[in-house]
C-alpha cells in the first residue's frame, strides 16, 4: 500500500482562504404565495431545498444548560430560542454564521421547536445525532413537522446516506431525501451532519396525494414490547387481531409505533387491525393450505398484492441487498416504516381495505460498514439471514415473497437493472467526485472545520481525525479500529458489484434474465 498523502496544505489553505465571519402524489411539496411556513425565499419546494448543497442550521437563544447530548435525550425548549436555516457555500470556512454580517440566504426560521437526541448506535456519543420537531403547525418548514440531523457517527467518508438515498430514487422506491448541514448551537459549531426528511404527514401526502391519513408504523426492536419488529405472526388463544402486535399502553415502547392518527379521539384508527391484517396475508394465513406454506401459489401472490406494494418492496430490497446495509430488515429486524395508504377511491377507509407501502430508513450503516468480522460484499442476495451469519431472526416477509416464482423473477430483474445500471466502480466514483465536484466537494470543507489540525481530536466529538475523513473519503483508503471495520466505498461496489453479477449468473440458468416481464426504471407504484 502507499504511504497516506497527508491533506495538511489543503487544510492550512482553506482556513487561511476564509471569509470574514460575519402536493399530490408527486414528491415534492410547495408553498403558496398566502401559506406562512416558509420564512425566507431561498427555496421553493421540498425538492428543491434538498437538491441543495448545503445549509447553516442554527439554534440561538438555546438554554446553555441543555446543551450536552445527556441533556437532550428527552425533547427539550428553551422560550424565545429561534431554529434558523441558511443557504451555505460549501466553499466557505465559517464555523457559525453570524447573522448581521454574513452574506447568506435565510430558508426558513422559527421559535417554535423542540430538539432532542436521537438514533440508536449514536445516542449519547459525543457527536449525537438530534431531531428537530417543528411544533406550530402554521409555521412549518413546507409543512414538515421536523428535520433529522444525522452525525454520520460510524462514517468517515461523510457520504454513505447521500449515496443509499440516490441510489433508493434511482430504483424508484418511496424514500426521504438527503443534504448537508453544518450545524450550530448558541455559537458553538456542532459539525457536518446529513439532514435527512422526516417521514411524517408532509412526506405522505408528496408521496400519496389524497391517501395522506393513513397508518404509518415504525419498526424498532424493543425487548420490552415484542422484540424485533420481524412482522411474523402472531396469534394467541385463536385471536390475531391487532392486539397481538403491542404490548405496552404507550404507542412510544412499542415495537411497531404508531406515528400517524395517535390523538384521543383517533381510537378507532388505533386498534393495529391493518397491521394485522397485513401480517396475515403475508404469512399465507388467509389462504387455503395454509399449513403447508403455499407461497408458490397464484392465489397467495394475489392476496398480497391486495394489502402490499409488492414491487416496490423488492426494489427497495434489491438495493438494500447491494449496499449491504444491515442495520434494518436484514440483520437488526427494525428501522423501517410501512404506510397504510388505503384505496385511492376511498382513502379514508384504510382500516377496512388496507394497502402497505415499505419505506426505507438510516443507511449510515451500509456500503461495507460492519462492527464485527462479517463482511457485507459477499452476502448473499437469497439468502439473508444464513449469508455471512446475517442473523438468526425469521424474516418472513422477505423469505415468504421471496418463495414466490413471479416475485423472485422480479427482485432478481431488479437488482440486476441496477447492478448494471448504477452500482458500478463508474457511477459511484462520479457521485463520490473529488476536490471540486460531487459528494466530496461538498462535505470536506464542513468536515475539516470540526478539528484545528490533521491529527487532533475534533472539537465536536467525531470520532474521526481530519486525516482519517481525508484518507477515508478522498482516498478511499479501508479503515479499521476496535469495533468498526469501514472498507473503502469505491472498493466496496467494486467488490459488492461482481459478487452480486456472479451470484445472479448462477441463478439465470433457473430464472433467465427479463423472465419477471417487468422494464426497467421503474416509477413508484401508483395507489390501487
Amino acid at each position: 500500500m502507499a504511504p497516506a498523502r497527508s491533506f495538511a496544505p489543503l487544510l492550512l489553505a482553506l482556513l487561511l482562504a476564509a471569509p470574514a465571519c460575519g402536493a399530490s402524489a408527486s414528491d415534492d411539496v410547495t408553498t403558496g404565495a398566502n401559506e406562512a411556513d416558509v420564512t425566507g425565499t431561498a427555496v421553493a419546494s421540498t425538492r428543491e431545498l434538498f437538491d441543495g448543497e448545503l445549509y447553516y442550521a442554527r439554534v440561538t437563544g438555546w438554554d446553555p444548560n441543555r446543551t450536552t447530548p445527556a441533556s437532550l435525550r428527552d425533547e427539550q425548549h428553551t422560550e424565545g430560542a429561534e431554529f434558523a436555516i441558511f443557504k451555505a457555500d460549501k466553499a466557505s470556512t465559517i464555523h457559525c454564521p453570524d447573522v448581521e454580517t454574513s452574506d447568506f440566504t435565510l430558508v426558513y426560521k422559527t421559535n417554535a421547536f423542540g430538539l432532542r437526541t436521537s438514533g440508536n448506535f449514536t445516542n449519547g456519543t459525543q457527536k449525537s445525532s438530534y431531531k428537530l420537531k417543528l411544533e406550530a403547525k402554521d409555521d412549518r418548514l413546507f409543512g414538515m413537522k421536523g428535520l433529522n440531523f444525522k452525525s454520520m457517527w460510524n462514517d468517515a467518508s461523510q457520504m454513505r446516506e447521500a449515496l443509499a438515498w440516490r441510489l433508493f430514487e434511482k430504483a424508484g422506491v418511496r424514500a426521504p431525501r438527503h443534504t448537508y448541514a453544518k450545524l450550530c448551537i448558541n455559537g458553538r459549531y456542532y459539525g457536518l451532519y446529513s439532514m435527512i426528511e422526516e417521514v411524517d404527514k408532509a412526506f405522505l401526502e408528496a408521496r400519496f396525494g389524497a391517501n395522506k391519513h393513513g397508518n404509518l408504523y415504525k419498526a424498532y426492536w424493543e425487548d420490552g414490547d415484542l422484540g424485533p419488529a420481524t412482522l411474523a405472526h402472531r396469534s394467541r388463544g385463536g385471536d390475531d387481531s391487532g392486539r397481538q402486535y403491542f404490548k405496552a399502553d404507550d404507542f412510544d415502547a412499542r415495537t411497531y409505533q404508531l406515528k400517524t392518527n395517535d390523538d384521543e379521539d383517533d381510537a378507532a384508527l388505533q386498534t393495529y387491525d391493518d397491521l394485522a391484517t397485513f401480517v396475515r396475508v403475508l404469512n399465507g394465513k388467509t389462504v387455503s393450505g395454509a399449513d403447508d406454506a403455499p407461497f408458490a401459489s397464484a392465489e397467495w401472490a394475489t392476496e398480497v398484492e391486495e394489502v402490499f406494494d409488492v414491487k416496490g418492496f423488492l426494489r427497495w430490497a434489491s438495493v438494500n441487498a447491494l449496499l449491504g446495509a444491515w442495520d434494518n430488515y436484514w440483520a437488526t429486524p427494525a428501522n423501517y416504516y410501512v404506510y397504510n395508504a388505503g384505496r385511492k377511491a376511498a382513502p379514508k377507509e384504510f382500516m377496512a381495505r388496507p394497502w402497505f407501502s415499505w419505506i426505507p430508513w438510516d443507511y449510515d450503516n451500509s456500503f461495507g460498514s460492519s462492527f464485527d468480522d462479517r463482511r457485507w460484499h459477499s452476502a448473499s442476495i437469497v439468502d439473508w439471514r444464513g449469508s455471512v451469519g446475517a442473523t438468526s431472526q425469521p424474516l418472513p416477509i422477505l423469505e415468504n415473497i421471496l418463495s414466490n416464482e413471479r416475485f423472485f423473477r422480479y427482485y432478481l430483474d431488479a437488482i440486476e437493472w441496477m447492478n448494471e445500471t448504477y452500482f458500478t466502480d463508474d457511477w459511484i466514483r462520479e457521485q463520490v467526485g473529488d476536490d471540486t465536484r460531487g459528494l466530496w466537494s461538498r462535505v470536506k470543507n464542513a468536515a475539516f472545520l470540526e478539528s484545528d489540525t490533521e491529527h487532533g481530536t475534533p472539537h465536536t466529538g467525531r470520532q474521526f481525525t481530519n486525516h482519517e475523513v481525508y484518507q477515508h473519503g478522498r482516498e478511499q483508503w479501508q479503515l479499521d479500529r476496535p469495533g468498526l471495520h469501514l472498507e473503502g466505498l469505491i472498493h466496496f461496489v467494486r467488490m459488492r458489484h461482481d459478487s452480486v453479477a456472479a451470484e445472479l449468473a448462477q441463478l439465470r440458468t433457473k430464472h433467465p434474465r427479463g423472465s419477471s416481464g417487468a422494464s426497467f426504471p421503474a416509477s413508484p407504484e401508483e395507489v390501487p
